[in-house]
């Protein structure tokens, strides 16, 4: 027979011809293993006749079952190699135990560095994966034992592993929300997907390999166009937690199970639903297809395997034995296996080949255990009763507060993070502990970890993290993640993160004016000869809001007035084709009245536009969308803002080739030249890009989407403006041709914003144009003459 060999991957010394594990693997004899595999009958004839047989519960129609002990801890996975022979579980004690499926019997157990969640066989038996708390992803040799690569590029724990049916394709989902596909034969990362929202929990790849479906902590299940990484669908029928995808063998249904207590079964073409399996009471965990299609396996909170009908959506089976809830199941592929694992420490191999349509509840044949040639651990005996231990059930809550409670973390600021823990078990929680991990920042203030010790069931403990921000911190939208663990095993399944936005603290600046006038303020003279009768310009800049809540942007208005100055005499736009609309007269009516009316009626197809916006962007986060905030807005109130995303259909309308619009503006919430509605955290926001509208809107965007727009008081003037009007004069002009093209002037803005805001303003803040310079040309658009 082929042996399955799990893998200790971390040594600190590799001799030459030694594999890469060391000598924690236990085998029986080479010779032994080469033996045909026993059957039932063979292994019961080899039963010691020292042992007791256990008590047998008498039932009608028993299944054969075989209980595994050899854990120590819950048990995360189980996996079936693909000739089903062998069974693969991995547990909390960081050991990973390779069984005979046929006969019960431990062939190795090997331990890990890590506490392993998930693992799985690819698809020819040849490698074996398995990802946790390490955030990798882990690939060896199935047969020899070897490490073959490690897999890194997540940023938190591995939850779930999976490979596509070719093999060729490995899928991990993560804490850190997303789903990274790994080539196996090179390990290098083929494509990162983006869509959930909370911990990606299971994966699935349908049969003929054209999708992945993920389940989530979000509440939702995704189905992925797997050779274009694309979200085909997204379903958001559970109302809880979900816990395991499984495809049909067919690939024609997807079903996913959920800790609201349903199973949806659904036409993975169509997606409607197919049928919600009945008689579902308590919470499920983990849902596997039959390899015929016929059966659906589901084990869960009642510590049952049940099994169902698909084509009636009836159970028809009921499987007893596991003494905790079932966590993990799986069936051979042969159909004749389900093995199931869990709380219990147990792993139970049910030989369900027998199994045909009919009610009733089996309790788990219990049978003789053969006594091995050689004992599961040379450290202890395992007795071959296990006692369950009265489990502990850890609950928390956590709140986190900055000193002014704006939800900013700001430089010099203290922040408290408070964890309220309650064990609502029956057990007493071991050597319990808070974990942190995110944005380096702060971790390096907090830490990233707290004692909080041992909990008694029903008691409760509050523990505060409490620090004091560096003065100068780089502004960005920084994730925290906040975790219990206890030294056991029993820690919450849930991983709490949250979002904030880092701000440095305003640094007090002492400017001697040498000058009234700065550089740019002295608006260049016009160019003889140089008009465009043609082109237009609506200028919008808006320094104060009707809502004096709001507040101000301080330059926005005379970097509007300046602008206009710039565009009629280096520009060439006649000032009559040039509209300013500055504090009360840039109200919503005035923005949809210019760019959807005013211009429409004047453009023509050989017209140059400019749009320039100096003034607050709100980002919606509920849809991502960005807004402009007119004069009369108010970000708590959507419909009186002006989406971008519309700005850019109106302009795409427009006749003329191309449009060029100028964005003094931010849209993460983070502060400065960008606002959120009350209650709302920053959160990190691109502005939509005009390319998807139709192609002919280039945008030079102040900063990014996770970035500040900065005032630059030195200069009077917003620090993107600035040397949007130096770049105008001359300094852009690289070539020395006198016409500033747009692509000179975003290379004169990307080398000198960044600059600036890191020396003396402390943060980031990087322009960017839409769409990039490589393809259309339209980086050769002249925006304005020198002379």
């Amino acid at each position: 027979m082929r042996t399955y060999v799990i893998f200790v991957l971390f040594l600190t010394l590799t001799l030459p011809g030694c594999a890469l594990f060391s000598g924690a693997g236990r085998d029986k004899d080479a010779a032994e293993q080469e033996t045909p595999t026993e059957t039932a009958a063979d292994a019961a004839a080899n039963i010691d006749a020292d042992t007791p047989a256990p008590a047998v519960v008498p039932v009608e129609d028993k299944i054969p079952s075989k209980t595994l002990k050899g854990h120590l801890k819950p048990v995360y996975s189980v996996a079936f190699s693909p000739d089903s022979r062998t069974v693969a579980s991995i547990g909390a004690d960081r050991n990973i135990i390779l069984w005979n499926a046929a006969t019960g019997e431990q062939i190795k157990t090997y331990t890990i560095p890590q506490v392993a969640f998930s693992g799985a066989f690819s698809p020819d038996g040849k490698i074996f994966a398995f990802g946790g708390r390490d955030r990798n992803v882990i690939l060896g040799n199935a047969v020899t034992g070897e490490k073959i690569k490690t897999l890194t590029g997540h940023t938190h724990i591995v939850f779930s592993v999976a490979f596509s049916p070719d093999g060729k394709t490995l899928a991990s989902g993560s804490a850190d929300r997303s789903i990274i596909l790994w080539n196996t034969a090179t390990g290098q990362k083929i494509k990162t997907l983006s869509g959930h929202t909370n911990i990606v929990t299971s994966l699935t790849f349908s049969p003929d390999g054209r999708f992945l479906a993920s389940g989530s902590r979000d509440r939702t299940v995704i189905l992925w166009d797997f050779a274009k990484g694309e979200n085909v669908r997204t379903f958001k029928d559970h109302t809880h937690i979900v816990d395991s995808v499984a495809f049909s063998p067919d690939g024609k249904l997807l079903a996913s199970s959920s800790a609201d207590r349903t199973i949806i079964i659904r036409s993975a073409d169509t997606g409607e639903k197919v049928s919600a399996l009945g008689e579902v009471k308590n919470i499920v965990n983990a849902i596997a297809f039959s390899p015929g299609g016929k059966f659906l396996a589901a084990g869960g909170w009642d510590r049952t395997v049940a099994l169902w009908d698909v084509s009636t959506g009836k159970k028809i089976k009921t499987l007893t034995g596991h003494e905790a809830v079932v966590s993990t199941i799986a069936f051979s592929r042969d159909g004749t296996f389900i093995a199931s694992a869990g709380e219990d420490r147990n792993v139970i191999i049910w030989d369900v080949s027998s199994v045909t349509e009919g009610e009733g509840s089996l309790v788990a044949e219990a049978k003789p255990e053969t006594k091995p040639a050689q004992r599961p651990s040379p450290e202890k005996d395992i007795p071959t009763k296990m006692p369950v231990v009265a489990a502990p059930e850890l609950f928390y809550e956590v709140k986190i507060e900055d000193t002014n409670g704006n939800g900013i973390f700001e430089g010099g600021e203290t922040i408290t993070v408070t964890v309220n823990i309650e064990n609502k078990g029956k057990g007493a929680a071991q050597g319990v502990e808070i974990l942190l991990s995110g944005n380096n920042t702060l971790i390096t203030c907090l830490g990233n970890k707290s004692a909080v010790g041992n909990m008694e069931p029903g008691s409760k403990k509050k523990t505060p993290l409490k620090c004091t921000l560096p003065t100068r911190i780089k502004p960005e939208t920084a994730q925290l993640t906040v975790e219990l663990n206890e030294q056991r095993g029993y820690s919450p399944a849930e991983i709490k993160s949250f979002t904030a936005a880092l701000k440095p603290a305003e640094i007090k600046e002492t400017t001697q004016e040498l000058s009234r006038l700065v550089d740019v303020d002295i608006v260049p003279s016009k160019i003889g000869g140089y008009k465009r009768e043609n082109s237009y310009a609506v200028i919008v800049g808006i320094s104060r809001y009707r809502d004096e809540i709001i507040p101000g942007v301080k330059y926005a208005e005379a970097d509007a007035q300046m602008i206009a100055k710039y565009l009629e005499n280096v520009g060439g736009v006649p000032k009559q084709n040039i509209k300013v609309l500055t504090n009360e007269k840039g109200t919503l009516g005035d923005l949809s009245s210019y760019f959807e009316e005013w211009l429409p009626k004047r453009v023509k197809k050989d017209s140059n536009v400019f749009i320039y916006y100096a003034g607050h962007g709100s980002p919606d986060t509920e849809n991502n969308e960005a807004y402009l905030v007119p004069y009369d807005g108010h970000p708590d109130f959507k419909s009186r803002l002006y989406p971008l995303k519309r700005m850019y259909e109106a302009l795409n309308k427009l006749p003329a080739e191309q449009v060029v619009v100028m964005l003094d503006s931010c849209f993460s919430g983070a502060g400065d030249r960008s606002v959120t509605k009350q209650g709302s955290r920053p959160i990190s926001i691109s502005i939509e890009n005009p390319v998807l509208a139709g192609g002919k809107v280039s945008v030079l965007a102040a900063s990014t989407g996770t970035q500040i727009s900065s005032d630059y008081d030195k200069v009077k003037h917003g620090l993107f403006t600035y040397y949007l009007l130096k770049g105008m004069k001359g300094e852009a002009d690289s070539d020395k041709n006198n016409v500033v093209a747009l692509g000179e002037l975003y290379d004169y803005l990307k080398e000198n914003v960044p600059r600036t805001a890191s020396i003396e303003l402390n943060r980031d803040q990087t322009p960017v144009l839409l769409p990039d310079l490589a393809g259309d040309g339209h980086g050769n658009l002249e925006i304005n003459r020198v002379k």
